[in-house]
């Protein structure tokens, strides 16, 4: 997880996506936010190493 100062948001996303976030949540043990914050991480690394392309 990144160090340093954190800032709230707020996410409006449909029913269904926030049905399957949920999901995959649970089963990875996370709460929603935890889960998010590593989907968001795991995609900002992606894009870095393929940025250039």
């Amino acid at each position: 997880m990144r160090e340093g100062p954190k800032k709230t948001i707020c996410v409006v996303v449909p029913e269904e996506l926030y049905q399957e976030l949920s999901v995959l949540a649970e089963k990875s043990s996370r709460s929603m936010s935890a889960y998010i914050r590593q989907v968001l991480n795991a995609h900002l690394q992606y894009l870095s190493r393929f940025q250039g392309e």
